[in-house]
């Protein structure tokens, strides 16, 4: 998103700023209120829709191009924020509901790791799919001298690594759905 901002847009790098801090004040807001209604209605609705939303969002960052204007990036990255709050703190008490007392401090630490070897892991395959979208190994090079022609080149990669990121979120999401669904149908039949 820094780059398709700064090379693509050209956006000053206070608006970069700006706009890569929607996600994250998104996600402040609705998180305590995600959790909050897990604790109240359960946790599959909330990550599956939390997962769909996200699907949602990357599918239309996708479609960006190089006339997208700033507030349907604005909106589009509040709603990524929104997508993560309503999955993360449900996502993170089913785990720890579904562990022994004694193993919280195991549980919440294996949470943890789970989330940055994830965004560690997500970020690296972005990165390799957009260098397979824009036809090189090696684009860090590349970005720093951006020129016009290599707009189509970009916006290829742009597009290759949201698509696959978009639907590996709605994987995520009907497979949070069936493992809830199955997760309650066996606590039901025991």
């Amino acid at each position: 998103m820094p780059f398709y901002l700064t090379k693509v847009l050209a956006c000053p790098v206070g608006q970069v700023g700006m706009l890569l801090m929607v996600a994250p004040l998104v996600s402040m807001v609705v998180a305590p209120i995600s959790g909050w209604l897990s604790d109240r209605i359960g946790p599959r609705f909330l990550t599956t829709a939390g997962l769909a939303v996200v699907a949602g969002a990357l599918l239309q960052a996708s479609r960006f191009t190089d006339v997208t204007r700033i507030p349907e990036i604005a909106l589009c990255m509040g709603t990524m924020g929104l997508g993560a709050a309503l999955f993360q703190p449900p996502n993170t008490s089913s785990v720890m509901r579904a562990v022994p007392l004694t193993r919280l401090g195991v549980a919440s630490g294996l949470v943890a790791m789970s989330r940055s070897l994830g965004m560690v892991t997500g970020v690296s395959l972005a990165g390799v799919l957009f260098s397979l979208g824009f036809g090189t190994a090696d684009v860090s090079g590349e970005l720093a001298d951006f020129k016009p022609e290599m707009l189509p080149l970009f916006l290829s990669g742009w597009k290759t690594a949201l698509l696959c990121a978009g639907v590996v979120a709605a994987l995520g999401a009907v497979l949070t759905f069936l493992r809830d669904k199955a997760d309650k149908e066996k606590n039901t039949a025991s």
